[in-house]
């Protein structure tokens, strides 16, 4: 399984290589029902919202499909590190914006 963590991500805080996705990636995830919340984009570049789908952009991460959760590291996701549930916290970044801290602040390295 792949997942996008960003530069920097505090479990591989030497790293100089990261992953991060793209907004079409994220749009790319249908809702839990199997529809498509975004359906394109206008000239402008913005999304098209499906409102047929139930898509909320207040809360977009809310009912989508559960790979969505698994692949992509977003404010408010919370995972499963070492046994114990993480949430991460992306209100915290450092000056260049690639740091994320998790709700726990000890992490153990294997």
């Amino acid at each position: 399984m792949h997942i996008n963590l960003p530069q920097g991500a505090p479990w591989n805080e030497k790293s100089y290589v990261g992953c991060t996705p793209t907004q079409n990636l994220v749009d790319a995830y249908d809702m839990k029902d199997g529809t498509e919340p975004i359906t394109g984009y206008d000239a402008n570049g913005q999304p098209i919202i499906n409102k047929n789908s139930g898509y909320d952009d207040k809360n977009p991460y809310e009912n989508r499909d559960p790979r969505l959760k698994m692949t992509i590291f977003y404010h408010g996701n919370t995972f499963d590190l070492n046994g114990s549930q993480q949430a991460l916290d992306m209100t915290d970044v450092d000056d260049k914006k690639q740091i994320i801290r998790l709700s726990r602040p000890e992490i153990s390295r294997r």
